[in-house]
């Protein structure tokens, strides 16, 4: 059995002599898995506040952690300032304190998260190195696949999970870290190596209200790789976005070395781009007089960002230029500029868009590829920042032939209501259409297109679902697309039949 010393380690103080050799059976933050001798930790939500099950658990015998203020003096209650960051040093505790033998990147920015964690396992796996997942698409724990219910989880499954990857033989981690994540302190206490900024565009502003705030939360990254106990650790920024100088900023406050990567403007990690096609994406990158002759299959200008990050984060950790060229002509990441192959002389790509900056970027890359029309499908998330609405019309508008407006996950909000948001940005009927059923909108894309052309259904990428106001159901673009692509081929083989 444990004791509570043990547990409390990494909080000096709050465990006193007393009460520190009693003995624990688990850690737990749900009410109710407590049972007795059981560590619970009260949580303040959004929806709920697990405070109010304390006297019933205090019946039952279980050990509770709670925040200052609660007028319910106890031998069992341990009270701190924040049971958010004491669920993260007692789960880093509870779990042997995994991230001190795993070699972690911290990714986050509003895009490219995703797919620099993807760039990062491939190149490592290039070297035999194992590396685990915490992510959009899902948490990736040596071969083991989990759905992702957050982009970051709460801090007790990142410890859990860097415990079962170093188990599994993992050494190294690339996590995407949210903002959400940082403001909630879900990341606290992590031991990272790296702390990667990648962008900052309009996202997230239903939670965090305004850009500043926004741009606030995702610097807290620099104080988490500042407060780590690893002795060896860098940041990385981008040298092209507009809050660069922020950044350098929050780099000197918390005494962190830091290297740049940029394409305008000269950086460490220097990317030169080169030629594109719809398989290949070549370009150089350049770092230390040494020349990386890079050819991946991740379309995008955007993407070669991301390649720069992934290389940099690569080499902190050892790798050498050809596992860096080897590892990034292998990746493959679902959902973002995912090709749908078929017969008709068509393109037909599935990506994660849900940006304005995003979805500008991709259909860039689109234009990039000289197809003789744009199709693109798309809609926005509700109960989420209204203000991108019009932006991501505005956005579809200038780089397609025509556009599909269509559902993506309402959620709570009226499907139509979004719609007419995004529809502010469009003041030429004949260049759109609306088809709330987002299954009649992929119909529509695929039935409108013809050779040489080029169907974009952004959005939702790698997801499998659709939420509505009072039922989740199965919904995947690229079966979608697969389904009408697939008719379409059959009813092209029947009429050249008939031909003879």
């Amino acid at each position: 059995m444990r004791k509570l010393k043990e547990l409390f380690q990494f909080m000096p103080g709050i465990c006193d002599e007393k009460r520190s050799e009693k003995e624990l059976n688990h850690l737990v933050y749900d009410s109710r898995k407590a049972e007795k001798n059981d560590v619970f930790v009260a949580l303040k939500g959004s929806k709920t506040d697990s405070h109010q099950y304390i006297p019933d658990l205090l019946k039952k015998g279980v050990y509770i952690v709670a925040e200052n203020g609660l007028a319910l003096p106890h031998e069992n209650i341990f009270f701190v300032e924040d049971t958010r960051k004491a669920l993260a040093l007692l789960s880093k505790a509870y779990f042997h304190h995994p991230d001190k033998d795993l070699f972690i990147v911290g990714i986050t920015g509003t895009n490219g998260k995703t797919t620099t964690t993807y760039m990062i396992r491939s190149i490592l796996a290039v070297m035999g190195i194992k590396t685990g997942i915490i992510g959009t698409i899902q948490y990736l724990i040596g071969d083991e696949s989990i759905k992702a219910e957050n982009t970051t989880p709460e801090s007790y499954e990142i410890f859990k999970m860097f415990h079962e990857m170093k188990e599994k033989g993992c050494k190294a981690v690339a996590m995407e870290i949210s903002s959400h994540a940082l403001s909630m302190s879900r990341v606290y206490g992590i031991d990272l190596d790296m702390a990667v900024f990648t962008n900052l565009t309009q996202d997230h502003l239903d939670y965090h209200k305004t850009f500043e705030e926004y741009l606030k939360a995702k610097l807290q990254i620099f104080t988490l790789l500042s407060k780590s106990s690893k002795e060896k650790k860098m940041a990385l920024i981008n040298r092209d976005i507009p809050e660069f100088e922020e950044l350098k900023k929050s780099l000197s406050i918390n005494h962190l070395p830091y290297q740049t990567y940029g394409i305008h403007y000269p950086a460490d990690w220097q990317g030169i781009s080169s030629s594109m096609n719809i398989y290949h994406n070549l370009f150089h990158i350049l770092y230390e007089k040494k020349d990386y002759s890079i050819d991946t299959p991740m379309l995008g200008f955007f993407n070669i960002y991301n390649a720069l990050t992934a290389a940099a984060a690569a080499v902190f950790f050892g790798a050498d230029p050809n596992s860096v060229e080897a590892g990034l002509k292998e990746v493959e990441v679902k959902g973002r500029f995912e090709r749908v192959e078929n017969s008709l002389g068509f393109g037909v790509i599935i990506d994660y868009a849900h940006t304005p900056d995003a979805l500008e970027n991709v259909l860039k890359t689109a234009q990039a590829l000289n197809p003789i029309n744009i199709i693109t499908v798309f809609g926005a998330g509700g109960d989420r920042d209204k203000g991108k609405r019009p932006l991501m019309g505005k956005a579809a508008l200038k780089y397609s032939s025509f556009v599909i407006l269509t559902s993506d996950n309402p959620r709570s909000e009226d499907p139509l209501s979004i719609i007419q948001d995004i529809e502010k940005a469009f003041d030429n009927k004949e260049l759109y259409s609306v088809f709330i059923d987002r299954e009649k909108a992929v119909e529509k894309a695929i039935d409108m297109a013809e050779e040489g052309d080029l169907v974009i259904i952004a959005g939702k990428g790698h997801e499998e679902y659709q939420i509505f106001k009072d039922e989740t159901v199965h919904f995947s673009d690229r079966e979608s697309a697969l389904r009408y692509i697939r008719l379409k081929e059959e009813k092209k083989k029947k009429n050249k039949f008939l031909l003879y």
